[in-house]
């Protein structure tokens, strides 16, 4: 029987060798993803092959040797080919090792999916501005799943017990609530404040990818340092654009303002939910005691309420928020209007989470037996109006259909925030996941 302690004491080079070859590999297979996806093409045929249309042979496309050997150019036609080619592959390589020799073997292997999203998605957004859903939803769904299966992903050992899966699938659970919750309702208060999109809808959905594999803690570690990568991002970017006299690149073109026909309409119960989820918040930290602390007014009592209350706040948001991205899959359609998670979060803010989402869990029945009850009425009525035609009301009048679309829930981004995000989040995973999760227990100690 294969024993790997022993044979890894043996032989210490072998499995990080075959890491980085591996990684390598993936960072090639990597590049197809970033080319074709943003391009609806199929990531699997036709194989690769060169802008001039000439197939590339195998021994042409090994990662980062064929590129140092043919000098950046292919032997067809000579054109030259990007740099970024062999970066993404040695950057996976590298990224791959470090992960290997970090963690054990099964999560391993969950660093290596996460990981590689993490790169596919970064050059993605930065070349279009935008994350696939397989990069957000796709990558959240699988964090959970993984860290029900693989519980050491969520630092509870001892094996695959019940009660360890529970635990760990619970801490990704509230990782990818909590984190797209946060990111959500920062992108809902910036736009309120600054009258225009702040925030993009995929950031959102990444942030909550990023906590199903590094926990609540991750997420917010994840928006907070990539707002701090993004200062030096446009820090680099300024310096760059005065020392050089150049539009930088990673600012993308401006298109010409468009004079608008007439002013939106204000949305009175996307306000009125917004403004209750946010006085509910505020009540708390000035009324403790709303939340069950007994003395009013003291710092630590209204940091525990107030948190409290921003902690049912996201959760709930973030359940109607997870539920308005899974059920279109389901159903094919769009079942659940965006301004709803607005109120769940609202009625969050004023109820302990798990109040909350019992209460968002009894509406859902009881609205899944209305409306049953009301497929049911038209279904009789549709089979009344066959059997007994006389009864089909006509006319010569035609009415135009009515379209209730739910509202898509959009803040668009000038400078893109995913690339950022994805590398506080990987940075967090890899190297400083310990010294966060120690510095919120100091804060912990608090409460």
């Amino acid at each position: 029987m294969f024993d790997y302690a022993q044979f890894s004491a043996a032989f210490p080079w072998f499995f990080p060798l075959w890491a980085l070859l591996f990684g390598a590999c993936v960072g090639s297979f990597l590049n197809v993803v970033i080319y074709r996806l943003p391009k609806e093409e199929s990531i699997v045929s036709p194989g690769s092959h060169c802008g001039c249309g000439q197939p590339i042979r195998w021994y042409d496309n090994l990662p980062i040797l064929s590129w140092l050997l043919l000098r950046g150019r292919a032997r067809c036609c000579g054109r030259a080919f990007s740099f970024r080619y062999p970066f993404v592959e040695l950057l996976t390589a590298l990224l791959f090792v470090a992960c290997w020799l970090k963690f054990p073997p099964q999560v391993a292997v969950c660093g290596w999916i996460f990981l590689s999203c993490l790169i596919a998605a970064t050059f993605i957004d930065l070349d279009h501005f935008i994350i696939p859903d397989v990069f957000t939803i796709g990558l959240g769904v699988c964090g959970v799943l993984l860290s029900s299966l693989i519980p050491a992903l969520h630092g509870h050992g001892g094996g695959a017990t019940l009660d360890s899966s529970l635990r760990s699938g619970l801490a990704s659970l509230q990782g990818l609530l909590i984190g797209s919750s946060l990111v959500l309702w920062i992108g809902i208060l910036a736009e309120a404040i600054l009258r225009k999109q702040a925030m993009g809808f995929g950031d959102v959905k990444f942030v909550g990818a990023i906590g199903a594999f590094c926990g609540w803690q991750g997420a917010v570690a994840a928006v907070f340092g990539g707002a701090c990568v993004g200062t030096v991002w446009v820090a680099l970017a300024m310096a760059w654009q005065k020392v050089s006299g150049k539009r930088s690149p990673m600012n993308p073109p401006t298109e010409a303002p468009q004079e608008e026909d007439s002013t939106p309409a204000v949305n009175y119960w996307d306000v009125s939910t917004t403004g209750a989820g946010v006085i509910g918040v505020g009540i708390s930290f000035l009324w403790p005691a709303s939340y069950g602390q007994t003395s009013d007014l003291l710092a630590v009592n209204s940091l525990r309420a107030g948190t409290s209350s921003l902690h049912g706040l996201l959760m709930c948001s973030g359940v109607m928020l997870w539920l308005t991205l899974l059920l279109p899959f389901a159903f094919r359609n769009d079942t659940l209007a965006f301004s709803i998670i607005r109120f769940a979060g609202a009625i969050g803010a004023f109820c302990r989470w798990q109040d909350g989402v019992k209460g968002l869990a009894v509406a859902a029945l009881w609205a899944a037996v209305a409306g049953l009850s009301v497929a049911g009425a038209w279904w009789i009525v549709a089979l009344v109006r066959r059997k007994f035609p006389a009864l089909e009301v006509t006319g010569s009048g035609s009415v135009a259909p009515v379209t209730d679309e739910p509202v898509p829930l959009g803040f668009g981004v000038h400078v893109p925030f995913g690339p950022m995000l994805a590398i506080a989040g990987g940075l967090y995973f890899l190297f400083v996941r310990e010294w966060v999760a120690a510095w919120f227990d100091e804060v912990g100690m608090l409460f």
